[in-house]
């Protein structure tokens, strides 16, 4: 069994896939070679020893769906979906065939501007990239029919799940 184990380790060496070295204890450090990091990713504040001190943020009262105003075009073909507070307003939109929607990406959850968001139709008629606070993505609708949607990044919650509806 040992010789086994140690004709696979041998392989893995030979191939490359991982790298040795030695630790200043004399011992051998086996570990993986490290992975490169995607080209785009958020830039984020350094974090100082002040804000390590400070309590978590209080979240304002949660607004109800009557009291959210929708920011809309002055193009009547373009309706807005706003993603604020993990929830899409609104979640159902009826629509004419040629309308575009615009979803803008709105949210700052408790605060945090780091929250992505990327949506997605349920059988890949539309994708978005991933989306930062203040980026929208927009997709013009060219059959009729029903289009249900999630945010692939947060797909187990109900609220960022929508429907266009195309009449």
């Amino acid at each position: 069994m040992k010789y086994y184990v140690a004709g696979v380790l041998l392989l893995i060496l030979i191939s490359g896939c991982i790298k040795i070295s030695s630790n200043p204890t004399g011992g051998v450090v086996v570990s993986d070679i490290p992975e490169e990091k995607p080209a785009e990713q958020p830039q984020q504040q350094p974090e100082t020893a002040a804000e390590t001190d400070i309590a978590p943020v209080q979240t304002a009262p949660q607004e109800n769906e009557e009291n959210i105003t929708i920011e809309e075009p002055e193009n009547p073909n373009v309706k807005v979906v706003e993603i604020r507070d993990l929830k899409l307003y609104p979640k159902e939109l009826k629509i004419e065939v040629g309308n575009t929607v615009v979803w803008k990406h709105k949210d700052r959850f408790q605060d945090r501007p780091d929250i992505r968001h990327q949506i997605a139709h349920f059988y890949n008629k539309f994708r978005s990239p991933v989306l930062y606070y203040g980026g929208s993505f927009n997709y013009t609708f060219t059959q009729s029919g029903e289009y249900g949607y999630v945010d692939v990044v947060f797909k187990d919650k109900d609220d960022l799940r929508g429907k266009i509806i195309v009449e």
